[in-house]
């Protein structure tokens, strides 16, 4: 076949140009392939970072969180199953974990409610509040029933018409670094529980108790602020207990402790000391918390360090968000409508570093007994609890 010059120059520039499309053609292909390969790892570390960070923030209002481990639709992995906001397995080294939730209970239902768990959990970062309250039901911003190995970390559970932390039957359980204020009950509030953890806590201006404590043993209550609520402590038949290093300012009354004992009470800081009362006269109690009400005295060899940051603390966390309707008048808020919090401050508390406590130390001084007239009659308890040793023991002695 004979190909003239011109024929055989455009030959070559054809094939060549073919060529180039060929090659530029697998180089986009082996381009466009490493691309997918990049994106599906690049997908995978994102989603591994997703649920290592949790930087997610979840509205949950109107839905508030029950897990019940018992239940077939609500235990705990099933709820991990089918919500974001939930995550892990229940191990020690990869515990179910609930953060960054806001939850506003509009008065009705506590905000967070985990019963008959042991499987490991933390809930932290969130903002419960309006969690409500009633005769019949007693409610919380975080409310666990028959739990273990459970940490409540970082949480603002303030402004609500029940509890800030409500607790039954629970064991080996964490509460740290979580702000309790402005409640209509309780700050904390727990039964029938021992070897719980509560450290670091701000439990301001609560209507009733910073902390109530009932039929509970061997817990410790170390570093909190416990400020300006009725009363700061209520211990109530609960035995072995340390109480240590906390600051509990302005309340009516600083501890009271009822039919209890081994308690280690030592190294908290007051503002106002009440006297010991006698033990033997419970008569001479109302006129000796009458004359504490009046008679107030700041000690002059008292220190209480860092208290100006503890009331700086608390009040930017609760004058935040737009709350309007609070007045504090000799201690007792006054409410005038649901809280239309929207953002709480999470201000973490200041606390000077926990000094070793010596196992060999004696139970601290009693600075306060309940009133007969406070304490639940032992028969409407009967059927709630007749197994429990300590309560019939207890029982037995009202009886007498």
């Amino acid at each position: 076949m004979n190909i003239n010059k011109g024929n055989k120059h455009m030959l070559i520039f054809v094939l060549l140009f073919i060529t180039i499309l060929l090659s530029l053609t697998l180089i986009k292909i082996e381009i466009r392939g490493d691309q997918d390969d990049n994106n599906l790892t690049n997908k995978n570390s994102n989603e591994n970072l997703r649920h290592s960070t949790r930087l997610e923030n979840w509205n949950l209002t109107g839905k508030p969180i029950f897990i019940d481990d018992w239940s077939r639709f609500y235990n705990w992995e099933r709820v991990a199953f089918k919500n974001e906001w939930c995550s892990g397995s229940g191990t020690v080294d990869d515990p179910y974990i609930i953060e960054n939730i806001l939850i506003d209970g509009k008065n009705s239902g506590s905000c967070i409610t985990i019963r008959n768990s042991n499987a490991h959990f933390i809930v932290r970062n969130c903002t419960l509040y309006n969690a409500g309250w009633s005769k019949f039901s007693w409610e919380a911003a975080i409310k666990l029933i028959n739990t273990k190995n459970g940490k409540l970390v970082n949480n603002n559970c303030s402004f609500n018409k029940g509890c800030g932390i409500l607790q039954f039957w629970g064991y080996n359980n964490n509460f740290t670094k979580n702000l309790i204020n402005y409640n209509s009950h309780h700050g904390i509030y727990y039964w029938f529980s021992d070897n719980n953890l509560i450290l670091e806590n701000e439990i301001n201006n609560n209507e009733i108790n910073g902390i109530y404590c009932w039929f509970s043993d061997k817990n410790n209550i170390s570093a909190n602020a416990i400020n300006f609520n009725q009363n700061g402590l209520n211990i109530a038949i609960s035995n072995h207990n340390r109480i240590t290093e906390n600051y509990i300012v302005g309340n009516n009354v600083s501890i009271y402790q009822f039919r209890s004992q081994g308690n280690i009470i030592q190294n908290n800081k007051y503002e106002y000391e009440s006297p010991t009362p006698d033990t033997n006269n419970e008569e001479n109690l109302a006129e000796e918390d009458e004359d504490d009400d009046d008679e107030s005295e700041i000690s002059e060899d008292q220190e209480i360090p860092n208290i100006s940051l503890i009331i700086l603390s608390t009040l930017i966390g609760m004058l935040s968000g737009g709350i309007i309707g609070y007045m504090i008048h000799k201690k007792k808020i006054q409410k005038t409508s649901i809280i239309p919090v929207s953002k709480l401050l999470k201000e973490k508390p200041k606390f000077d570093s926990i000094q070793p406590i010596e196992e060999k130390s004696p139970p601290g001084p009693v600075i306060g007994l309940i009133p007969k007239k406070a304490i639940v009659k032992f028969k409407d308890l009967k059927k709630m609890k007749e197994k429990d040793t300590r309560f019939k023991d207890n029982l037995s002695q009202d009886e007498e």
